[in-house]
């Protein structure tokens, strides 16, 4: 009978949305690392249990119990308390759709590393979301019973690293067999069991309590400082920046197998490598936004230690031209195959491409299995660019100029948005405008126009030199976000992006645009792509 949840729950698909969203945000930094759902078949149902999971994402499906529903309400539970029940259900669940899934780590039973990592998470996530309090945390047991005792341990571990929950998802996708002995040992650098009996040590003693409040404080963004000496990040946060937006390049001119290509170095698998026939190459990481790059790791292959990386340099840039050594290692070397070294040093500088010069100095081929780039998440860091979306990808209506509006068979409108640069829009005019409606509102504050190819062996770039972005929540009054007297885009094929700050959301974006022609010149514009950037209400 699902009339008590109808009861409890008026709006079942916002509350499901809301929990989607909020489990994300506790799971990842940037959408980008995300394995998004598409669709959730979610359904209540009277039978035994209280709730599960089923499929992988894109869809998944949950079934949420009625009759233990009205068990509760048999004990004596509020309406409040019975919403709090579902919610704290439904977050555990919908972090199951999201989590990696740990590879070779045994099996979904109490003991295994599997059931720990699966099931502690999901309950870590319900107990920070606030449908778990201390008074259900009990000592004792171990790191894989799951649930309760695992959650909680986890959410101590962020004493540790506060960044724990983040790269402690990811590890499922980087360490291959999966175990928590090599997931810790990863991330904090020290034993499960050392771990674990630290911190039944700070249940004992009552440390604890002082522990649950830094880790509050930090959960609302403040900085702390969990004392003892250790490197916990002092309240700083760091993200891999090789797993948001990145374009990896290396020299074409040497040799390199199929498989072995340089896009391994960042698929988060230690068991893919890059692997070139010389004993000297690069590799180029290139980003759409700027960071202030303080540390990075290095993984070894899987054989033929002669092949590491013995000497490099890293060096960074802001236009690929000019570049700046910020960090150089000579000599180095790796304790075995499919190792991990960290590397940290000193840079406040923000940059949008960093590049290794790496050599060997035995044998003439070169191979790395992975490279990890990590950024400081805050104020220098623009990793925030990651999570804009294009609204001309959200199917908007789309209205354009027509009055002395001229173009070609191959200019059409709808080549300004239809994500090929390689596809112009052409308008024998000096002036025109976009109208873009979506179906969600939008903060925009990004906007970037890439200049098409020489198509007509012409000597003018005819992108516009002037734009204005208005914004709109009825499509007749106009409230101006953003105006630009001067693109300065001079080359073909030249993409530049322009951020501003709004602090509204929009459902009518209009894109006016003008270009300044010479005298005895044809008028006209001609993009190559038009692209708008904001977050959804």
């Amino acid at each position: 009978d699902k009339s008590l949840y109808e009861q409890i729950v008026p709006d079942p698909e916002k509350l499901i949305h809301t929990a989607c969203f909020d489990v994300a945000r506790w799971l990842f930094i940037c959408p980008d690392e995300m394995d998004a759902l598409q669709t959730i078949d979610y359904t209540v149902e009277d039978r035994d249990g209280i709730s599960a999971k089923g499929g992988q994402a894109p869809r998944i499906n949950i079934f949420f119990s009625a009759t233990y529903l009205q068990s509760c309400k048999d004990k004596g539970m509020t309406d409040a308390q019975l919403l709090d029940e579902v919610k704290g259900v439904l977050y555990h669940e919908v972090t199951h759709g999201y989590q990696f899934s740990p590879q070779g780590a045994g099996e979904y039973k109490p003991g295994d590393d599997f059931y720990g990592f699966i099931e502690g998470m999901a309950d870590y996530v319900r107990y920070v979301s606030g449908y778990l309090t201390t008074n259900d945390r009990a000592q004792g047991g171990h790191w894989n019973d799951g649930y309760k005792t695992s959650g909680f341990f986890i959410d101590w571990l962020h004493s540790k690293d506060v960044n724990f929950l983040n790269k402690f998802n990811h590890s499922a996708k980087t360490i291959s067999p999966w175990s928590w002995e090599a997931a810790t040992q990863g991330i904090v650098g020290k034993s499960v069991q050392t771990l674990w009996n630290e911190y039944q040590d700070d249940m004992k003693t009552g440390k604890i309590a002082e522990i649950d409040e830094k880790l509050a404080k930090m959960r609302n963004g403040e900085e702390v400082d969990f004392g003892g000496g250790e490197d916990n990040g002092g309240g700083t946060s760091f993200v891999d920046i090789t797993n948001i937006e990145c374009t990896i390049s290396t020299n074409t001119e040497v040799k390199i197998p199929e498989r072995e290509s340089v896009d391994n170095l960042i698929d988060n698998n230690p068991g893919s490598k890059f692997l070139a026939f010389t004993n000297a190459t690069w590799a180029q990481f290139s980003f759409n936004y700027s960071s202030v790059l303080t540390k990075y790791t290095l993984t070894s292959g899987n054989d033929a230690p002669e092949r590491d990386p013995k000497n490099w340099s890293l060096k960074a840039s802001n236009d690929g031209t000019t570049w700046v050594e910020i960090d150089k290692r000579t000599g180095e070397s790796f304790a075995d195959r499919k190792v991990t070294n960290e590397y940290s040093f000193e840079n406040a500088t923000a940059y949008k491409m960093y590049k290794f010069e790496f050599e060997n100095t035995s044998g003439d081929i070169f191979q790395l299995a992975e490279v990890e780039l990590f950024a400081t998440v805050g104020s220098d860091v623009n990793v925030g660019d990651a999570s804009l979306v294009d609204i001309t990808n959200d199917n908007p209506i789309v209205t354009h100029q027509t009055e002395e509006f001229k173009f070609q068979d191959w200019g059409l409108p709808e080549n300004a948005y239809d994500n090929d640069p390689s596809t112009p829009f052409f308008n024998m005019n000096d002036h025109t405008w976009f109208a873009f409606e979506t179906q969600k509102k939008y903060n925009v504050t990004k906007l970037a126009i890439t200049a098409t190819r020489n198509i007509l062996d012409i000597e003018y770039v005819f992108t516009p030199d002037e734009f204005v972005l208005l914004g709109s929540n009825d499509g007749t009054t106009w409230t101006e976000i953003h105006s630009v007297a001067n693109t300065g885009i001079v080359s073909f094929e030249e993409r530049k992006e322009f951020k501003f700050e709004n602090p509204n959301f929009y459902k009518f974006h209009k894109l006016t645009m003008s270009a300044v022609i010479e005298e005895g010149t044809n008028k006209r514009i001609m993009i190559g792509e038009l692209e708008l950037y904001g977050t959804p209400e």
